[in-house]
């Protein structure tokens, strides 16, 4: 590719990228604002005490192997199918992890409630798994609009479905269901715009290879997170979840 052509190809999707974000988050917005009206302050703490486990989770499922495709310029398609695998193996992993722990969870901050929200809210972990190779070669190629053509779709049916959920009463669910109505219309679409499949030449030595240089990464993400989130635990921990919810 010469330069003429990448630098076309870097501002083209720097557009779509930027469309992309202003577009989620606007959508984003409008539907907190309107969940904000209808749902308590006690649903948005219940989620928020969990969501530095989402965000563990997630980071430990990538293992930084995304960034490590990413990074290098030839990627076969062994390679690519060797990470789906590991990817949905680890994620069923975890999510068995939580789905055992999640008692404990519920204990620790003191809201029963708290241990189905994880059972059920955590499936993502498992859904999510199934698209990151695709999202990564869609990052990889600078095929933003690919990208955003996924993503605003997904938020705005996450959106539509959290409001309908709300509306009809189902109070902190409403907020469950959508995340994961969200994750798996954007694995659904991933599949469909991306054009690559699987095989069956499967090598964990590959995954290794990328592990060397993800897991720090993933350390980094994990630290991040629990700090990032640090406050959260506290107050959900010694205060009501109302009280996170406002925080």
């Amino acid at each position: 590719m010469n330069t003429f052509n990448l630098k076309s190809k870097s501002i083209n999707a720097l557009f779509w990228s930027a469309l992309q974000a202003f577009s989620s988050q606007g959508v984003t917005f409008v539907v907190s604002i309107i969940l904000a009206r209808i749902l308590s302050p006690s649903d948005f703490g219940l989620v928020a005490m969990v969501m530095v486990f989402v965000v563990i989770g997630e980071a430990i499922i990538n293992s930084g192997l995304s960034q490590s495709l990413i990074r290098n310029k030839e990627v076969s398609n062994s390679e690519y199918s060797s990470v789906l695998l590991f990817n949905i193996i680890i994620s069923i992993l975890i999510y068995s992890i939580f789905f055992i722990v999640a008692p404990y969870i519920s204990d620790f901050y003191n809201q029963p409630l708290l241990k189905n929200i994880i059972r059920i809210y955590f499936v993502v972990f498992i859904i999510k798994s199934f698209s990151i190779v695709q999202n990564t070669i869609l990052i990889k190629s600078l095929n933003f609009k690919s990208y955003f053509v996924v993503t605003l779709p997904s938020v705005i049916l996450g959106g539509v479905s959290g409001l309908f959920f709300a509306i009809n009463g189902y109070g902190v669910w409403s907020l469950v269901y959508s995340a994961i109505i969200q994750s798996l219309a954007e694995t659904i679409q991933y599949w469909l715009v991306s054009k690559w499949r699987p095989n069956r030449d499967i090598k964990f030595s590959i995954v290794k290879s990328h592990f060397r240089y993800g897991y720090k990464l993933t350390l980094s993400s994990f630290i991040n997170a629990i700090l990032s989130n640090f406050q959260s635990i506290l107050i959900g921990k010694y205060f009501s979840p109302k009280l996170v919810g406002i925080f």
